[in-house]
């Protein structure tokens, strides 16, 4: 029930839902000057969600800023949440990653630099849509990446279930108990809500954040003025995270 209402607020947070919303409004109004009021209304909305530097501002405000790697000490576990795999392509003799694969790099390198002890993959790698989770074909994972890296099994811990925050703080908590010193590593706009998950479950976590959507400020009339489709889909991941940790406070999970 959780899982469907999630993906039902994520529609409800698109960009284009909002934009689709004011079009067929507009379509439905008979009274021409309403009609007009709409349609202005959508092509302002539009200009507002395709501002670079606005959208830039807010995942400045709502991110979790970088740690210098040097400013990093020694965790017993780095627990890298999932997120950045792309399960639903072919053929499976590889891990598909998306722009979120720092996650993981970030964490080999700090278990290189001799930061982390162990690291453990939190949260499910295979598509929930696909109906042969259980199927025999040999499927590559962040594990396998880890290994050809030469991290050894021994250290790497994975935990293959989690399909959301609140399960990965549960079944994380459940794994390796409440004693252990950890660094949290996820996407800069996400490890707000992922830190209070953890530590709601007991687990007092460091965080360190990758996969950032904002960049340095740049005062340009370009940057400043010039309307991006990729603000337009910045928006989206953005109001759905920020929905998500409201949902989360209210029901307790954070």
């Amino acid at each position: 029930m959780f899982f469907i209402l999630s993906k039902t607020l994520y529609f409800i947070a698109m960009p284009i839902t909002w934009l689709l919303g004011l079009l067929l409004l507009s379509l439905r109004l008979k009274h021409t000057a309403w009609r007009r009021k709409c349609q202005i209304a959508c092509l302002a909305l539009l200009l507002f969600l395709s501002n670079p530097f606005l959208i830039n501002e807010l995942y400045l405000w709502w991110e979790v800023p970088p740690t210098p790697f040097q400013a990093v000490t020694t965790y017993d576990v780095g627990i890298v949440l999932t997120g950045y795999t792309n399960d639903g392509k072919s053929p499976k003799d590889r891990v598909y990653m998306n722009e979120a694969a720092d996650r993981l790099l970030y964490a080999l390198r700090l278990y290189k630099e001799g930061k982390l002890k162990k690291i453990m993959i939190c949260g499910r790698e295979i598509d929930l849509y696909e109906n042969d989770i259980a199927t025999t074909t040999v499927r590559y994972t962040s594990k396998d990446l880890l290994l050809q890296a030469g991290v050894p099994d021994s250290v790497i811990l994975v935990e293959p279930t989690s399909r959301n925050t609140r399960e990965n703080a549960l079944f994380a908590q459940k794994m390796i108990g409440k004693q252990e010193k950890i660094l949290l590593i996820s996407s800069a706009f996400h490890l707000r809500r992922a830190k209070a998950c953890f530590q709601k479950v007991g687990l007092n976590v460091d965080v360190f954040s990758a996969n950032f959507y904002s960049r340095d400020r740049i005062y340009h009339p370009i940057a400043i003025l010039m309307p991006t489709e990729d603000a337009i889909n910045k928006w989206g991941r953005l109001v759905h995270e920020i929905m998500g940790y409201v949902v989360y406070r209210l029901m307790g999970y954070c």
